[in-house]
């Protein structure tokens, strides 16, 4: 075995860079092997098609712990048995296995962080996160998904020894094309994603009161709050919205990238509080945003500096006042007032995808540890 991954998670496929990264090893006949957890009720998960091992996992949060111990001690097996070459760890939870394996096993490891918050209330991130700047001196690259997550973090643990580098969470150019789409009468704006608080989603679903019937908006992706999902329900109704905002809460990779292929615009609104350094440091990390531009989609995102940043550098986005319905639904209305810049802005989507938010691109950048 040359590689071993592992992440706490039942759905390894929703990464971009981990799904396009295996595919990449698999052409270069480099033997590789993922370990996951196992969807409830669920088939095998044949994203790759061979080379997996999934882990049972439980809505029970006490049998979701042992299920949890058990993934960290069947990676230290993987690790004493197979003795790969690399070990890939995907997220903070898989970290904690370097405690059992370390002590056995000289080959290099491999970490990237996904989705850094530091600053969290949860008791069980904060015991993450020590252990995360504690192990952090075995580790011989750690990758984060924004370069500043990758400053403070440097910051936090003190490290001197690990190299840390920043690579976005990005699609093949093999599998994707400029989309120029017929500019009709008929706007679909489109969001995948969570589906819970601190994305502005009232805000951007009250927005749709002020545009014509022309205009519909889809929610794609997971509930994780559902006292959240129930609000929003109960707001499109009051709101009298039920015809032009839909919510689709469980839904395959095929149908929502069909989706942007018919789309007009994505929405990627992140709300910026203080102690969300995962919102506060999101350009690059941004998996739905990297989607758009894969897509030639504008991008509906805030007026946060990061965001006005990203607009300077490549002109694909349409920043607007997150906390402001109104606005928001007036900055959508004058984009398509102006065909050609409408299309501009399509074009300088794609354009960002081709020369920087694409695999080929961010695997470059770790090719000599490959």
């Amino acid at each position: 075995m040359n590689y071993l991954f592992a992440i706490w998670t039942r759905t390894p496929e929703d990464y971009f860079f981990i799904k396009e990264f295996i595919y990449f090893l698999k052409k270069k006949k480099i033997n590789s092997t993922i370990v996951f957890q196992k969807k409830d009720n669920i088939k095998k998960n044949n994203f790759i098609k061979n080379n997996t091992k999934e882990i049972f996992s439980s809505k029970n949060k006490l049998i979701n712990i042992i299920f949890y111990l058990y993934f960290l001690i069947y990676i230290s097996f993987l690790v004493l048995i197979k003795k790969p070459k690399k070990v890939y760890l995907y997220d903070s939870y898989s970290l904690l296995s370097i405690l059992f394996f370390k002590p056995f096993y000289s080959g290099k490891i491999i970490y990237h962080n996904f989705d850094y918050n530091p600053h969290t209330h949860s008791f069980s991130q904060k015991f993450l996160t020590f252990f995360e700047k504690y192990l952090s001196k075995y580790l011989e690259i750690i990758i984060f998904s924004n370069e500043k997550r990758g400053r403070l973090f440097r910051s936090f643990s003190k490290i001197k020894k690990s190299k840390i580098l920043t690579i976005y969470n990005c699609l093949s150019k093999k599998n994707t094309k400029r989309r120029i789409k017929n500019f009709t009468k008929k706007k679909l704006l489109f969001r995948i994603g969570s589906i819970g608080p601190n994305h502005s989603l009232k805000n951007l679903i009250i927005s749709m009161k002020y545009l014509s019937d022309d205009y519909t908006l889809l929610l794609c992706g997971k509930i994780t709050d559902n006292d959240y999902y129930t609000q929003i329900k109960k707001l499109i109704i009051s709101n009298d919205l039920v015809n032009k905002v839909k919510i689709k809460t469980s839904v395959k990779n095929n149908y929502w990238k069909k989706k942007l292929n018919i789309a007009d615009i994505g929405v990627a609104l992140y709300e910026n509080s203080r102690n969300n350094i995962s919102h506060k440091y999101m350009c690059g990390a941004s998996q739905k945003i990297n989607a758009y531009l894969s897509s030639s989609l504008p991008l509906l995102v805030s007026n946060d500096k990061q965001y006005i940043d990203l607009n300077k550098k490549y002109k694909c986005c349409i920043n607007v006042n997150a906390k402001n319905p109104y606005d928001i639904s007036k900055s959508i209305k004058k984009i398509f007032l102006n065909k050609k810049k409408y299309i501009r802005l399509r074009n300088n989507s794609y354009e960002a995808f081709v020369k920087e938010f694409n695999f080929e691109k961010q695997i470059d950048k770790i090719k000599n540890y490959i």
